[in-house]
């Protein structure tokens, strides 16, 4: 039974790193992307691409391995906004009864919206607290602010590209460094975001 996991995770490890291989032969068409936001449409993509493999070998051997979801939070993100990484946001939220939107209408699962109201808000400060040791207290702070900066997104990218073996991390500076499968991680600097 060990081998057979261990010839799993090597298929996965084998596609993850094919698909890594692939965008590095792409060069001139990575290094055109000019903007954060296309070079963040690009890593969902590959996320999307890895979520799928691991979804193929996951249920081939009757356990599922893929990631809780496949977004990746590049920006600041506070009240007013409009934006689809809210929409994402809300998604991720409304997993968690602890921390969801609302119960029912705009916001809710199935209703999320790109707007960064009062809801989404209170339902932030609830996930900063939840992960208080991993996103507060690292900063000095006691209590949730409802800004998803830089350690609220990289708890979020971490809960979202996690196969249980990788635990993402700020670094305080908009970088935030995003586990996509076993030994591969995706460093996006958002500091101009």
């Amino acid at each position: 039974m060990t081998t057979f996991r261990n010839s799993k995770t090597a298929k996965a490890i084998s596609g993850v790193v094919g698909l890594a291989t692939g965008l590095f032969m792409m060069g001139p068409a990575v290094a055109s992307a000019a903007t954060v936001e296309e070079l963040t449409a690009q890593i969902q993509a590959l996320l999307a691409q890895v979520t799928a493999l691991q979804s193929q070998l996951g249920t081939a051997g009757g356990s599922s391995s893929a990631s809780s979801c496949a977004y990746v939070f590049a920006k600041t993100l506070k009240m007013g906004m409009t934006d689809g990484e809210v929409m994402n946001l809300q998604k991720v939220l409304n997993k968690d009864a602890a921390t969801q939107i609302a119960a029912s209408g705009a916001g809710s699962p199935g209703s999320e919206t790109s707007y960064f109201g009062g809801l989404t808000k209170a339902a932030v400060v609830k996930f900063q607290e939840k992960y208080a040791s991993d996103i507060l207290t690292p900063n000095g702070l006691t209590a949730g602010t409802g800004l998803v900066g830089a350690a609220t997104r990289a708890k979020l990218n971490a809960m979202c590209a996690s196969t249980g073996t990788g635990t993402g991390t700020g670094t305080g500076t908009g970088t935030t460094v995003t586990p996509v499968g076993p030994g591969v991680s995706v460093m996006i600097d958002s500091s101009n975001a």
